[in-house]
């Protein structure tokens, strides 16, 4: 069985103020931890009630 492997490093990217302004309310109310948290709580999110985005995924391998 093949076992997976992580890897860690950091990612910069420039937002849209708005986008930026609505996961900083995100933080600032308690759902989430950090922006970076916000961001995967989100994606997570889109992921469950998008299909095309599990089955992308489910195609690629990932």
């Amino acid at each position: 069985m093949p076992r997976k492997k992580r890897f860690q490093f950091r990612v910069e990217v420039m937002l849209p103020e708005s986008l930026a302004e609505f996961l900083d309310s995100l933080v600032e109310r308690g759902w989430a931890d950090s922006i970076s948290a916000a961001v995967r709580k989100c994606v997570a999110i889109a992921k469950n009630h998008i299909p095309e985005a599990s089955e992308g995924e489910k195609r690629s391998g990932q």
